[in-house]
């Protein structure tokens, strides 16, 4: 006796078919975000991998300065910490952003998610050795909420300075069509937001530590 086959309404297939092709165009409109946050994604895991694989004396030195660093952003004030949190997200956007007048800089803006994830991920590793019943929740709570926000401006700031970079490389090929022209302006503000959302981050992260980093460290 044959399993009896599944129906399915009218209306339910028009949804399906919808989310389907809604679905594949959110992944064409986004694939290079997508594809920023797969290599942010790798770098943090080779760089936890990294850290368990160093040798006994230098996780012995590494575990110190970790303790101490946090330690010491615990003791600081809120402008102190947002000024920290600030400052270490606004160099690779001000990088990204130079970059994106360069022609040949392809490469270096494709790598910055790579290098975020990867500082992410050793000290991350690096928390759970030195605070291994609390590591979790001092990622979780303290480092992460900022992480994201810093991480998701570096995303959209490359795919800013790559297009923005292309079209350079376009102009030192020759292509002089005028077709894709850049806007310096335009450019720039993008760079602005993206900053002002880092100040966002870098001061949620300030009342972060401010409010609950003496329940952990």
């Amino acid at each position: 006796m044959g399993l009896p086959m599944l129906k399915i309404r009218p209306a339910t297939a028009i949804r399906i078919r919808y989310y389907r092709r809604y679905g594949a165009q959110y992944l064409r409109d986004h694939s290079f975000i997508l594809s920023m946050a797969a290599i942010y994604v790798l770098g943090i895991w080779i760089g936890s991998r990294v850290s368990q694989a160093l040798d006994s004396q230098l996780a012995n030195q590494l575990g110190p300065i970790l303790t101490g660093f946090f330690a010491k952003r615990s003791d600081q004030t809120i402008q102190q910490v947002l000024y920290s949190a600030f400052l270490s997200s606004f160099i690779h956007l001000a990088f990204l952003y130079i970059c994106g007048f360069c022609a040949v800089a392809a490469p270096f803006i494709l790598f910055m998610p790579f290098f975020k994830g990867m500082g992410f991920g050793i000290t991350a590793a690096g928390m759970i050795g030195a605070y291994s019943s609390n590591a979790l929740i001092i990622v979780m709570v303290l480092m992460l909420p900022n992480a994201l926000i810093s991480a998701i401006c570096l995303f959209y700031g490359c795919r800013e300075a790559f297009g923005f970079s292309r079209y350079f490389w376009g102009q030192l090929r020759g292509n002089s069509s005028g077709e894709g022209r850049a806007s310096v302006t335009e450019y720039t503000v993008k760079f602005i937001i993206f900053t002002i959302i880092l100040g966002f981050g870098a001061a949620l992260e300030g009342i972060l530590y401010t409010s609950f980093s003496h329940f952990f460290l």
